[in-house]
Formats: structure tokens, sequence, C-alpha cells
């Protein structure tokens, strides 16, 4: 049984009372913003009056009180004569500094009498000329008597000098000139004291007009009250004043520049602003009355209804529980397989029978160099692999997964940046309880490792075997280099003991020359064997010291022409090599030895082997041309290497270790080699040392052996 409840009537006092606090509020605002606009107003003119009040005293009096004493030092010191008065008109520029000043004149005062002397006019007919006594004039007499008691003299206002009543605003100023410059006094002292006085006629609004432009950074807007018009009411943005300086008495009118306005429109924002609040706040409280009714009216039929909608709830809750908790445990399996899935660093990955891709772990993307964050579901299964496996696939590796279910062999993948890798792989076709293909999965492991390591291998075996037949061929050919001279040794012995009496002396000197060519023979392989072997361990000495290069290259050729039983006729040519070079004469021996000795052996008999050496800044360019055999072009690469012989001279004696002993050599000082070789045409050998550059000197300190202290 459901009870409905009956809304309740709600009275209008909440609504009433937001109204009367909103009013009064707004009342006060109103109040408060008409108050601070008052009060700003009045700083604004008491700051407008204290900027304004210095600048007028520098037009109005400062710049007439500076003419009047221009004046005074000038006629002083001309005695008062035409000449200082032309002279004070010339430098005061008065035309040009006092636009409205129509007459400018000096009068000298004696006995009560103000006659002028000097005038300067813009009129054409000037009021006072020159002789007449401005005392005598009654408009003036006042002024001139008030000037004369050392209080300063202004015409009457009515006094126009002569224009039409109220055309404009002429004022006629006198300025004393006194005998000495001491304080002003008594009107009597000052009287005294008078010589006499600048006086000038001023036009205030030709003048004023002038100066305007100085008062245009004021925050005030000064225009001039003419002397009949009368003061305009006061506002709050305008005020009428007046104010008596040197140039007379000035009438103002100055009006603020920035519009009152602007400040006192808050106050009445705040007024109409609240008002229209009040109204809107008085609203939305009966507005919220009503619709409170009918709110409670709907909200008994809604609790009609939960009663009913309970009932259902409590039975889909129970079977919602039970759902949740078959789906929970799904998850967590699903949980610890992706949590396996992910912490593999193979590729895992799944796809649909379409080859749009469903999932691929972390270790997949990185593998296939894609964003961690990537969409997978934009990617095709036909992007992560070259054009050929994709045919592979299609024609050979699904069918055969649709059909046992799995295939599983090594393939390449392609990467994001278009760089193939191999892996091992295994896919399979993932059905449903019926036996229908729903998605395809596949495991990829990366083996570039593997089969890198695999090459490496491959390669240090074949290597191995090469070293293994290369030290198999040293060893042959030793045994064969040592077993030669030892039966030339051991014939010659022979028959020096058994026919040593019936042999002739030349005959027994002949085979003593065989063994000892024998024994140098052997003793030149065991010395390259040795001098290989301390190479290899590093152990090389190396002993530069200075060295007749000429000579040494004179010497190596004449020993190397008996040791090869003057095979092939060497040609020697020396240039610019007369300073003493720094080397290692052993270690140049052993270098050019072998060159030379490799090209009268691989050379015809007879055929020319020419030597060089000529200096070249600081390096020192050795060059042996033959016209040889010349080394075939797949041999060149690995004539460095310890006991390779080229495929060439098999069948000329050789050990397989002079040019690795001559790059040791060139190691030590720090050279180069270049060998450039045409088959069957010759060879040319190019050493370049460094042996008289500054560097070389360092290079040499380097790897020289260390001299003991003296």
């Amino acid at each position: 049984m459901s009870v409905i409840m009956k809304p309740r009537r709600q009275g209008r006092g909440p609504a009433v009372l937001v109204l009367f606090i909103v009013l009064t509020a707004t009342l006060f605002g109103f109040w408060r913003e008409a108050e601070l606009a008052r009060r700003e107003l009045a700083l604004r003119w008491q700051d407008s009056f204290t900027q304004l009040q210095p600048i007028l005293g520098l037009l109005l009096s400062q710049r007439f009180e500076a003419l009047r004493d221009q004046a005074k030092a000038t006629l002083r010191r001309e005695n008062f004569s035409a000449t200082g008065w032309n002279d004070f008109l010339a430098a005061s520029e008065w035309r040009q500094h006092f636009p409205g000043m129509l007459e400018i004149g000096y009068a000298g005062f004696t006995n009560d009498q103000c006659v002028v002397k000097f005038l300067a006019s813009r009129q054409t007919s000037p009021a006072y000329l020159p002789g007449f006594d401005l005392d005598g004039d009654p408009a003036l007499h006042e002024a001139v008597q008030v000037a004369a008691a050392g209080r300063g003299g202004v015409a009457p206002p009515e006094f126009s000098l002569g224009a039409p009543a109220g055309a404009v605003r002429v004022v006629i100023d006198f300025l004393p000139l006194t005998i000495t410059d001491r304080p002003p006094g008594t009107a009597l002292e000052n009287r005294a004291n008078l010589h006499g006085f600048i006086f000038f006629a001023l036009n205030q609004p030709l003048y004023f007009a002038a100066a305007r432009s100085s008062l245009a950074a004021l925050p005030v807007d000064l225009r001039l009250l003419p002397a009949e018009a009368p003061a305009p009411p006061r506002t709050p943005s305008l005020r009428a004043f007046s104010k008596s300086f040197v140039s007379g008495e000035w009438r103002f009118v100055a009006t603020l520049k920035t519009p009152t306005g602007a400040r006192l429109a808050p106050q009445w924002i705040v007024l109409f602003g609240g008002t229209a609040l009040s109204l809107l706040l008085y609203g939305l409280f009966a507005m919220q009355a009503r619709l409170r009714l009918t709110a409670e009216a709907a909200n008994a039929d809604l609790l009609q209804r939960d009663a009913e909608i309970l009932t259902l709830n409590h039975g889909l809750e129970h079977k919602i529980a039970l759902r949740t908790a078959e789906l929970s445990e799904a998850n967590e399996r699903l949980v610890r397989f992706q949590a396996v899935i992910e912490s593999t660093s193979d590729l895992v990955g799944m796809a649909g029978l379409d080859g749009r891709t469903i999932y691929l772990n972390q270790a997949g993307r990185r593998m296939l160099e894609f964003p961690a964050n990537v969409d997978v579901q934009s990617l095709t299964m036909s992007q992560f692999y070259p054009a050929d496996v994709n045919r592979f696939f299609m024609e050979v590796a699904l069918p055969q997964a649709m059909r046992d279910g799995f295939w599983a062999g090594e393939t390449r993948l392609l990467t994001n940046n278009q760089r193939e890798i191999p892996v091992s792989f295994v896919g399979t076709v993932v059905k449903s309880v019926a036996g229908q293909p729903l998605h395809l999965a596949c495991i990829a492991r990366d083996i570039s490792s593997r089969q890198a390591i695999e090459h490496e291998l491959h390669r240090a075996l074949a290597e191995e075997k090469e070293l293994n037949r290369l030290k198999s061929n040293f060893i042959s050919m030793v045994t064969h280099e040592i077993r030669t001279p030892l039966a030339v040794i051991l014939g010659s012995s022979e028959i020096l003991s058994r026919y040593m009496d019936r042999l002739t002396p030349e005959k027994r000197a002949g085979h003593l020359l065989t063994i000892d060519a024998a024994v140098l023979r052997m003793s030149a392989l065991m010395e390259d064997v040795l001098l290989f072997s301390k190479a290899e361990a590093g152990r090389m000495d190396f002993n530069p010291a200075p060295m007749d290069l000429g000579g040494f290259c004179t010497q190596m050729l004449d020993e190397l022409a008996s040791a090869t039983n003057r095979r092939c006729p060497f040609t020697l040519t020396v240039s610019n090599v007369v300073e003493p070079a720094r080397a290692d004469e052993n270690l140049l021996r052993h270098i050019f030895s072998n060159l030379l000795a490799n090209a009268a052996k691989y050379s015809p008999p007879g055929s020319p082997v020419f030597f060089s050496v000529v200096r070249a800044g600081g390096d020192a360019v050795f060059t042996v041309q033959d016209r040889g055999l010349g080394i075939p072009e797949e041999d060149r690469k690995r004539l460095f290497t310890p006991f390779f012989r080229g495929t060439n001279v098999t069948t000329i004696q050789g050990t397989g270790l002079g040019l690795v002993i001559v790059q040791h050599c060139l190691t030590r000082h720090g050279g180069d080699l270049e060998i450039t070789s045409t088959e069957n045409a010759g060879t040319t050998v190019r050493v370049r040392l460094p042996l008289y550059s500054p560097a070389h000197t360092e290079f040499i300190q380097r790897f020289s052996p260390r001299q003991p202290n003296a």
C-alpha cells in the first residue's frame, strides 16, 4: 500500500524578505558610489589647481618680471640711453616671445611726472608717443602712483587703449626700474629710489591663445573669460576663477578634461542593477514556490512507482551478482594470461580471418618498431611481411595451418621502418567449438643474434681453416727452405772431407762459398721468422737516429745486387735529401730489402728495377717499380696476411712474411704504403715516411726507448 503526501502551501514571506534586503543594499551602494564620486572629483580639482598655479605664475608673472629685469640691466649699462633701449629690444625679441604685447616702452619718473622716453609698438598709431606724461592721463594716474609706491600698478579694467568697449581686453602694466637694487621699503623710500617704468600694453586674449599650448598637458581645459562676460554657474566639471598677476587681472573658466559621467555612472549602475536584481530574485523565489508545489505532487507519484521498481531490482541484482562473479573469474584468467604474454620477449599477435590485427603485445611492437601506443586495429598482417613472404603464407603456410592447425618455420618480418629481421615463427588457427576458424594467432622470436653468431662462427671457422692451411704451408716451406741449404752444406762438406787433397784451391774456395751462401740463406730465414715474432708480440726495437738517406740507399742496393747475384739491374734516383733524416736504419733496411728483393725475385732475369727517393715537404717518398709478374686482383686484399703468398708465385721460394714485416716497420715510423699492380705488367710500391716532419719528431719520442738520465 502506497501513501501519497499532499503538498504544503508555502507563503511569499522569503521572497519579500529577499526583496527588502536587496533593495536596502542597493540604496546603500548608490549612496556610497555617489560619495566616492564626490570625493574623487574634489581631489581631481585640487590636483588640477596644484599643477595649474606654477604654470600660470610662469606664463603671467615670471616671464614679464624677467623682461623687466633684462631691460633694467641693459638700460643701466648704457645709462638709460637710446642705445641701451635698442640693445634691450634686440636682445629681448619681444615681438616673437610676447605675441599679445601691443606696445612696450620706457618712461622716466621725476618730479611726480612719468614721461615716455622710448616706445616700441606693433600699431601704426601708438597711443603714447615719447614725451607723453602718463601720470597726466586720468585713466593711468592711479596705476602710475601705485606702481611708484612699489606695489605694482595696472590700468583699470575699463581702459581699452582706444578700442571699442568689450572688443578686446588690453592691460597697461607698469614695472618699476629702481636706481639701486635695495629691498623695497616705505612708499617714500620706493619713490625716491625709482628711476622709471617699463610699461606695456598687453592684449590678454591674443597672448593667452599663443601660450595655451603650454597648458595642453594639464588635466583641465582652460579658457579665458572676457572682461564683460558673467562667470558661468559652477558645475562638478566646470569652475570659474580669477587671479591677479604682474600682467594684470585674469579671469578663467576651467573644465575637467575627463567627463565626470564616467565616475558617476557606477552609482546609477548600482541603483538600476540592484533594482533589477531585486525584482529578478523576487520573481525567482515566487517561481520556486510554485515549482516546489508541483515537485511535491510529482514526488508522491514517484514514491509509489519506486516501490514497484524496488521489487524488480532485487531480482535483477541477484542475477547481476551471479554474472559479475563469472565475469570476474574470467577476467582474472585473462589478466594472468595477458601478464604472461606481455612478459615474454617474443612477438605474440592475433588477427581476424580478414587479416586485420586484433592484438599485438608490447614485445611485438618493439620488434616491429611501432610506437607503444599505436592503434593495432588499424594494421593488417600483410604489413608485417615482405612481399615474397606474404605470397608464401597465402600459398603454403596458411593452407597448412588451416589443415593441420599450425605452421612452424623460419621466415622474415618487415618492421615499420622497412627493415627485415629473421624470426622463428609459429602460426596457429583458433577455432570455435564447432571447428569453425575464428582467428589467426602467431608467436615469433627474433633470431638475428643467433644468425649473427652462427655467421661469425662460420667465418671464424673458415679463418681458422685458412690459418691452419697457411701454417701448414709455412711449415712445409720452412722445412724445404732449411732442408735445401742443409743438403748443399752437407754435400759441399762431404766433397771437401773426401777430396780435399785432390781439389784445386779454386774449387775448395767455391765449395766454401757455397756453404757460406747456404748459411746466409738459413740465417735470413730465421731472422725473418724472429722479426715477425717480435713484431706480433709488440717487442720490435725502434732506435731512430740521424742518417744519410742517399748513402743508405746506395749501400743497400750494392748489398742486394750481390745477394741476388745481380739477377736484375737496380737503378737509383735520389732528389733533395741532402739534409739528414731521422729514422731507424735497421727497420728501413728491413722495409726496402724486402721490397727490392721481391721486385728482383718476381721479375724476369735482366728486367730493370727502379728505386727512387725524393723529399716532399716533411716526408721522404720512396718508390720501388718493377716489370715482373704483378699481383692478381683477388690476392691484393690479403697481401698483409701472415704466411699468405700470391697464387701466381707458388713455384718461387718465399715465406709470406716480407710484407707483414714491412707493415710493422712502417707503423713504427708512422708511415704508409701504397701498392699499384697490374698482373704480368709489373708492380709499383710507394712508401711515404715523415722523416723530416716536426710531428715525426714527437712520434719518435713517443715510440723510441727512454734514455737514462745523465
